[in-house]
């Protein structure tokens, strides 16, 4: 049995309705589940939430065979299960020119024009609050709204005042869940009075709601550093707090069903702005309960922002992309909490910390690596890592311990160190990892260096202007959207790097149980912590403009924000200083104080919002799931998802001439505003007309613009268009891909960009629709010709990931001596077949329905795979709804499909990836699977490579497992791909091509040829298939 989340469309219940029609509305939820389950009483025992206000649904508990009957009541939308998701100051109000030389506010600020956001109310989904914080006391603060229909809800001491006037918990969801683990395990959950409260217990909740709306409190400072006034971006708005996040369990902490009812709460409580900074990964919106909860309140007119997620810099990462959600990435901010590294030699390395103290001055302290210091039968890997366990303390003790960062908890490491009597810590990058240090809050001297005597340690200090500012934070979630590549995400980005707010003093600031470390204010970071950035700037616009909708808001703000640095240079990465662009930026960095007179906004209803949903590919019964009516939404005739009135614009596709509309509606003086365009290179753009003149306050006014392509250019191309009065400058960032080409009304993808599908079933068919021809679209190498209109196009690229792979249309050159013949390509220049591997053997029940697949556990991998059961079952189980489950006494995982499994093909994904495991890749190469189509696994015996016998052979694996141990290495870098060595067998994971090549390198050295040699060669090969992308 699960949790699942029944979906109705919108209530046609208004905000004035009585009590008696909300129960009616619960009983009529009652009714339905009761018709597909069989009784009435069966029904109140599975439902948990009735959501009767704005969302018509509900949250139930299903066994796997009732869900294929509640799915077909013709009252219901959708029925998706009851999705986990994860929680994604005194200075950064300064950065984005609020203030100037802290707490000298000038007058144009938009803190003084909107009297810092008086009376706006501010909701914040998160994991509650911490009332006692002096970010949320309310002298000097005068009534609460008359407005506000919320209550304070919470089972202990937590009381609200006039500052914090709300506050409420929801956790029906998440037990839900914690009762079925506990089952899973044989074990039972017990509820504690934690799971009563509203108080926040990690800090996450207290934090986004002191950055989006807390008080002016001074002299704050973590641990000395950062000194400065503590603002939220409203800081006279009243806030409430709703807490849908508790502790993790298998990774999971904020559940849809919980999210959906305090969204619900809000609305009907009277919020004017809902923060969430909670992630999850893209969904089609009528499975995603974020996306429709916030349908329902951005019709009320209530701004939605939320975080994009903290999985960047991987492309196509961006959560919450919805275009009615306003979704913010993170950036970092001019300041910097550092500390020096001295060696005995006198140089010197920068670091970053926060740790609470330093070394003595001018002492020096003997240093030992983790290697070094390792104990006995201690893996040289782990032990460099200093994860605990592996190191002797006699030779740790008094020494400051270096340890090889490898992405793994720094605190957990700090800890360790610390316990072990050691001095200090430095923490290194491994050479793989990005070029990034963390802020922490380490028990013991410590510092985090990029980059072995005696060494010393300084205290931390704060400083500005280090370096170019704002970058994008490594960890931002980047697009293109994987939902709709016609919308671009992030929307805009904001501070969300070393973000000093408010803390919960119920835990450290280590989260260590051992360190009794407690602070009122602490630096996070995170897109959680950008989040509530903007949602204090979108409240301090609400108190000026109630009537701007939440999209003319959202406008405002993205058209006036910047796409360059304090020096007017181009926004950079944060890990390696390149250029960044409006898949990791959006629109920029706000520009608070010219958001408040945009000028022109580009406006939105949910009218709007509908046709988009139309010409997204929603039919009538999907568009009911958005609509207030039961009568059927008229679509309109013609209606493309790119001329959705959004500020930005993104043509995932260019192959000729494509005409786009937006209007304009003038929320200033009358004037007139003339347009520039700096068009994306390889595209002309023209807009017409290019006056457009506003006589009135609200009037409204359309244009078009034109794409053409003036070369054969490829990949994203990015400009940028802007309407100028004189004051105001309304600027949109345009992003165009030209390609495919249209040839002759059908469309080309040239081979050297070919398409993963994540459905085979799809991918064959369009393959079968095709042709291999010669065409000057993809300068004369083969292309496939696809007799598909850009709309059917489209549609396919969403069911696609929207990441290119190379495929190799040559064959390598080979690398020295014929090790292993690789196929040759036709004349006609077609690939060869796809490689096929023997599949592991199914058995099908007598029904023909239900498909089994069994991976036996070799004895070795048996603990591995108890360790990582976790990050194994969840995206089997999760993601491609596959029923996994250790059997312990026949040492197998099995698999089997449920009714819910969207495609037979999961199943044996699922076997492979799970077989990946079991021959030695790590769990997360191994999930490589289950993202790429294109990914394989390939195996072959060493003896097989020629005549291997006898002494050649111990030779050739000794080659492998010494210094050929490095060109291996070398290898799977250069080739994207892993490489697996048991006994005299090689396993290789990786795509088509890149296996060949890996392979072929493989198999000259086996045979003899100079690492170096080898190498040489391979870099010949990849170096030509870089060119080519």
């Amino acid at each position: 049995m699960q949790s699942y989340i029944v979906y109705l469309g919108t209530h046609p219940v208004q905000l004035n309705a009585s009590l008696v029609d909300h129960d009616h509305a619960v009983l009529y939820h009652y009714e339905l589940l009761g018709s597909c389950l069989g009784s009435i009483k069966k029904a109140k025992s599975s439902l948990f939430y009735s959501y009767n206000r704005f969302i018509n649904g509900f949250a139930c508990v299903l066994h796997d065979d009732d869900v294929p009957k509640v799915q077909k009541h013709p009252k219901v939308i959708s029925v998706f299960l009851n999705h986990g998701r994860k929680l994604q100051t005194t200075h950064s109000w300064n950065f984005l020119g609020l203030e100037k030389d802290y707490d000298n506010i000038p007058s144009n600020s938009i803190w003084k024009k909107t009297n810092f956001g008086e009376d706006v109310i501010i909701g914040n989904i998160d994991s509650g609050v911490w009332p006692e914080s002096k970010s949320f006391a309310d002298e000097g603060i005068g009534p609460v709204p008359k407005r506000w229909q919320g209550t304070c809800n919470s089972k202990d001491e937590v009381k609200c005042n006039r500052k914090l006037i709300g506050v409420r918990y929801f956790n029906k969801g998440y037990l839900k869940y914690a009762r079925r683990v506990a089952r899973r395990h044989n074990s039972t959950y017990t509820v504690t009075p934690k799971m009563m409260t509203s108080r926040d217990f990690n800090g996450h909740g207290t934090h986004t709601l002191s950055t989006a709306g807390g008080n002016l409190v001074p002299n704050v400072n973590v641990f000395g550093n950062g000194n400065g006034t503590a603002k939220g971006g409203s800081p006279r708005a009243r806030v409430a707090s709703y807490k849908v996040c508790w502790e993790p369990i298998d990774n999971r902490q904020c559940f849809d069903a919980d999210i959906m009812a305090a969204i619900e709460a809000a609305i009907s409580d009277g919020v004017d702005v809902l923060s969430i900074s909670i992630g999850g990964g893209p969904e089609e919106y009528f499975n995603d309960g974020v996306a429709i909860g916030s349908f329902h309140a951005v019709k009320q007119g209530i701004s939605v922002v939320v975080s994009g997620g903290n999985q960047g810099p991987m492309p196509g990462s961006v959560g919450n992309i919805a275009p009615w959600l306003f979704t913010i990435g993170a950036s970092t901010t001019d300041r910097e909490f550092v500390n020096y590294v001295t060696l005995g030699n006198k140089k010197i390395f920068k670091g970053v910390s926060l740790s609470d103290k330093g070394l003595k001055s001018e002492k020096f302290y003997p240093m030992i690596t983790g290697e070094d210091a390792r104990a006995n039968d201690t893996p040289v890997k782990n032990a460099s890592a200093c994860q605990p366990g592996t190191l002797d303390p006699e030779k740790v003790k008094g020494k400051i311990l270096v340890c090889l960062w490898l992405g793994s908890k720094q605190l957990e490491t700090g800890k360790y160190a610390d316990k072990l009597d050691a001095v200090g810590m430095i923490l290194a990058n491994h050479k793989k990892l990005p070029n990034v240090a963390f802020t922490n809050m380490h028990v013991l001297p410590t510092s985090h260096i990029n980059s072995k005597d005696v060494a010393h340690i300084s205290n931390v200090k704060t400083e500005f202007d280090t370096k170019a500012a704002p970058a994008i934070a490594g960890f931002s979630a980047r697009g293109p959207n994987m939902i709709d590549p016609t919308i671009l995400k992030p929307d805009v980005i904001a501070p969300g790097v070393n973000i000093i707010a408010a803390n919960s003093e119920a835990t450290s600031p280590t989260n260590l149980n051992s360190d009794n470390r407690r602070i009122p204010y602490i630096t996070m970071s995170g897109t959680s912590m950008a989040c509530p950035h903007v949602s204090g700037i979108v409240g301090l616009i609400k108190a000026v403009h109630r009537d701007w909708s939440p999209a003319a808001i959202r406008s405002a703000i993205m058209t006036t924000s910047r796409k360059t640095d304090a020096n007017s240079n181009p926004i950079v990465y944060e890990n390696d200083n390149s250029s960044a662009n409006p898949f990791a930026y959006g629109a920029g960095l706000p520009n608070p104080n010219s958001a408040l007179d945009p000028g022109l906004v580009y406006d939105l209803n949910a009218e709007s919002y509908l046709n988009y949903l139309c010409a997204h590919g929603y039919n009538q019964s999907l568009i009911r799931a958005f609509t207030i009516s039961e009568k059927p939404y008229s679509c309109p005739e013609s209606f493309n998802v790119m001329n959705l009135n959004y500020p930005s614009i993104v043509l995932p596709y260019l192959n000729g001439s494509i005409e786009l509309t937006r209007s304009l509606k003038n929320v200033g003086s009358p004037g007139t505003y003339n347009v520039t365009v700096n068009a994306p290179s390889g595209v002309s753009i023209v807009v017409e007309p290019s006056s457009l003149n506003f006589e009135k306050y609200g009037q409204e006014k359309k244009f078009v613009i034109r794409f053409s392509p003036r070369s054969s250019d490829k990949g994203y191309r990015f400009g940028e268009m802007i309407w100028s009065d004189g004051m105001h400058n309304v600027r949109s960032p345009i992003v165009v891909k030209n390609d495919p080409k249209k040839v002759n009304g059908t469309i080309v993808v040239c081979l050297d960009e070919m398409l993963t599908d994540r459905d085979d079933k799809t991918n064959e068919a369009l393959i079968e629709q095709c042709r291999t021809c010669e065409t000057e679209h993809c300068n004369g190498s083969p292309g496939l010709v696809y007799d598909l209109t850009p709309e059917d196009y489209m549609n396919y690229l969403r069911r696609n990931t929207v990441d290119f792979i190379m495929q190799n249309n040559k064959v390598p050159a080979s690398m020295e001596i014929e090790a292993v013949q690789p196929e040759s390509i036709s004349e006609s220049g077609s690939l060869p077949p796809k490689p096929k591997f023997k599949p592991l053997k199914a058995h099908e029940m007598s029904d023909g329905r239900v498909q089994f697949r069994k991976v036996s556990v070799p004895p070795h991998r048996y603990s591995p795979l108890k360790k990582a059961w976790m990050d194994i079952y969840t995206p089997v189980y999760e993601g491609m709804k596959i029923d996994i489950r250790m059997n312990l006494k026949a040492r197998k995982v099995e698999l089997k499909t449920r009714p819910d499994t969207p495609d037979i093909s999961n199943l044996q994904k699922c076997a492979d990836f799970v077989h990946a495991f079991m021959l030695g890749f790590d769990v997360i190469d191994a999930i490589a699977l289950l993202r790429l189509d294109e990914l394989y696994v390939e195996s072959f015996e060493i003896k097989d490579v020629k005549t291997l016998r006898g002494e050649h052979l111990s030779r050739a694996i000794g080659r492998l497992s010494g210094k050929g141990g490095k060109t291996k290495f070398a290898i799977e870098n250069a080739t994207k791909t892993r490489i697996m060595i048991a006994d005299t067998k090689i396993h290789i994971l990786g795509s088509f091509a890149s296996i060949k090549i890996a392979r072929d390198s493989l198999c000259s050295l086996i045979l003899g040829s100079p690492a170096g040699k080898v190498y040489s060669k391979l870099r010949s090969v990849t170096a030509r298939l870089a060119e080519r992308f």
